[in-house]
């Protein structure tokens, strides 16, 4: 079924762009209609609200181009990263080449991410290129995941117990896993 936006969903999605955190009464008395035809409407767009973290909150943006050995490899990739609470962004040119974006909320996972970390370490890999951007301009807000289950070992696989840098401290693990030290999950794990 094709969706076509009109006039109010494009002011509400802008809007919602411009700040993610609006209220839906607000949203209302700038679109100019009530907050429940803006909870109609909200309900109706291909859009997927989320919880959005502020630019500031980031600390560095890793950039990872690869290139595969096999383009049947992107699968095996997509299921072993999709759990990934920091990886943003994952595109494929459609044949072996790969695009991975992935956010830094400690300076130390930077270097972690772009040195260790499985997306540059993947055995599938032919070539990988790491970009360290340390500054986000544009958007304001990005989505985050913020890990709903907590596991022994990373959803790609790797092991923050065993990994020198975690137990040098250098590195505050994977935000998914129950011994993760970093400011991305403050609740407390039975």
């Amino acid at each position: 079924m094709e969706f076509k936006l009109d006039n109010i969903d494009i002011m509400i999605i802008s809007a919602l762009q411009q700040d993610g955190r609006m209220s839906i009464r607000d949203l209302g008395k700038i679109v100019g209609i009530s907050h429940t035809a803006i909870r109609k409407r909200l309900r109706k767009l291909p859009i997927k609200i989320t919880a959005l973290f502020s630019k500031d909150f980031i600390k560095g943006i890793v950039l990872v181009i690869g290139r595969l050995r096999s383009s049947s490899n992107i699968e095996n990739i997509l299921e072993r990263f999709y759990k990934c609470p920091r990886m943003i962004m994952f595109a494929s040119s459609g044949s072996r080449t790969y695009i991975a974006m992935m956010i830094a909320e400690e300076e130390s996972v930077i270097d972690c991410i772009s040195l260790d970390c499985a997306i540059k370490m993947i055995p599938e890999a032919e070539k990988v290129e790491v970009y360290i951007l340390d500054r986000l301009y544009i958007p304001d807000y990005l989505y985050l995941k913020i890990p709903l289950e907590v596991y022994d070992v990373a959803p790609c696989g790797r092991d923050c117990l065993k990994c020198r840098r975690f137990r040098e401290g250098t590195c505050p693990g994977c935000p998914a896993v129950r011994h993760y030290r970093g400011c991305l999950r403050s609740f407390k794990v039975r």
